[in-house]
């Protein structure tokens, strides 16, 4: 099969919401299937594009016709319902050197790609698209809403990575798509591990996983918990794992927070989960995040948002706790039934890797690459709704 996949990340270089489509364009290579990526171009390459390309992954950098400074993305906004060209004059260009079977738009949020969903249309390409995360913040109105549904009524697939974000995407469409499917994203962390316990029980320790980007990662709510007297006298303490363009905000945010530190980027999950015992995960928006379902394969229990996925994998009392929503108030209620919870914790997370080990598939890669591969056929029919 001739696979063409674009990606829509554009304000970052990488994250978790490429990792599937990278590891599936790596698997179908190795299947001798031909597979192009159309991507942004950044200065420093991320290592996982540059192992995916390693793998015979062709690469084409999206030529970029904008300034990515906010007024200029505002104002190509409110023209992108008007014709457009230039992903048409790209997406074309790809059409008659590649002739895709398929082409397959991964995008972070739930339309990000809807310029490529038209011109899919207007060249009349068979497509899928992929939504990773999704917000209840924007609704789309008017001829956006109309050519919204249009785009992922005509997909010949619509992939999502949690029953929540599909519901919304429905709802937001009034559209039942029943050409749509839900699917798993991979996880970084060896699913065979054997159940570890940090040596040292005091102070507990917690470890809020994600890029630094408040808007989505939440990680003012968790401060703001924090900056409580309780929460200051506590043995408790907060690591925060991972890089983004807020990480000098949120330091100075945390300043007066001995109880927080930052710890950078981990390139490899499991030695953080040698030395924490539980994840914290304040998110405002969110896909399936990768870090809560590393931390339940780590065997270790979580404490989440009611948001996106988080409470199709948490279980609320059970092997985790679920915030009511991503507030103050709801975190800090969840915090506190852990804290008077906390001689379980150890229990708590084996209970959350058996539990995720049950709803996982063992290869989420292997199984999306198959996926792709069969909607490139064109005898393949669409899912049961």
């Amino acid at each position: 099969m001739r696979i063409l996949i674009i990606s829509t990340l554009e304000v970052v270089p990488w994250g978790g919401s490429e990792e599937l489509w990278a590891g599936a364009a790596r698997r179908m290579a190795d299947q001798g299937h031909e597979v192009v990526v159309l991507r942004r171009e950044f200065t420093l390459q991320p290592a996982t594009l540059l192992k995916t390309l390693a793998a015979g992954v062709k690469f084409q950098p999206i030529p970029i016709s904008y300034s990515p400074k906010w007024g200029e993305r505002v104002r190509r906004w409110r023209r992108r319902w008007q014709r457009i060209s230039h992903e048409v004059q790209i997406l074309d260009h790809q059409v008659r050197a590649l002739r895709p079977d398929l082409v397959f738009i991964a995008q972070a949020g739930q339309y990000d790609g809807s310029e490529w969903l038209r011109a899919c249309r207007e060249l009349g390409v068979r497509y899928a698209l992929m939504v990773q995360a999704a917000q209840d913040a924007w609704w789309p109105v008017g001829e956006h809403l109309e050519q919204l549904r249009l785009g992922f009524e005509s997909a010949h697939r619509c992939y999502f990575v949690s029953r929540s974000n599909r519901d919304l995407v429905r709802m937001q469409l009034a559209a039942p798509l029943p050409q749509s499917e839900v699917v798993w994203n991979p996880f970084n962390i060896d699913r065979n591990t054997t159940p570890t316990w940090p040596s040292v029980d005091e102070p507990l320790r917690m470890a809020c996983v994600g890029r630094l980007e408040p808007g989505s990662k939440g990680q003012d709510i968790l401060f703001r918990v924090l900056d409580q007297p309780k929460w200051r006298r506590r043995p408790l303490r907060f690591a925060l794992f991972g890089n983004g363009a807020s990480e000098d905000v949120l330091r100075r945010a945390a300043a007066g927070l001995e109880t927080v530190t930052f710890e950078g980027f981990a390139n490899d999950i499991g030695t953080v989960w040698k030395d924490h015992h539980a994840l914290v995960l304040p998110s405002r928006v969110e896909g399936m995040p990768l870090a809560a379902i590393e931390a339940m394969m780590a065997h270790r229990m979580c404490v989440v948002t009611d948001v996106a996925g988080n409470p199709e994998i948490v279980d609320d009392n059970v092997n985790g706790f679920v915030a009511a929503g991503p507030t103050m108030r709801a975190l800090d209620e969840a915090l506190e039934r852990a804290w008077l919870r906390r001689h379980e914790w150890r229990e708590l997370g084996l209970r959350a890797g058996r539990d995720i080990r049950s709803l996982a598939p063992a290869d989420p890669i292997a199984t999306f690459a198959e996926t792709l591969v069969c909607a490139a056929s064109a005898n393949s029919a669409p899912p049961k709704p």
